[in-house]
């Protein structure tokens, strides 16, 4: 699956979010999380898999976390 990104920013975020899961410091849930608030979906993901995405906006309580 080729990743297309909501924005470079986002990119850099959920790059660091892997890196975090890798070492251990955020678990698969989490991980999943940052990938709805960062990676855009195309119209065949929506189709695969119905859940709602989360916008830039909502990267905020993923961060929280």
């Amino acid at each position: 699956m080729s990743e297309k990104f909501k924005s470079h920013v986002l990119q850099s975020v959920y790059e660091s979010a892997r890196a975090l899961r890798d070492v251990g410091a955020i678990d698969d849930a989490t991980l999943r999380e940052f990938e709805q608030a960062c990676i855009a979906r195309t119209p065949d993901d929506s189709a695969a898999q119905p859940e709602e995405s989360l916008g830039a906006d909502d990267l905020h309580s993923v961060i929280s976390l």
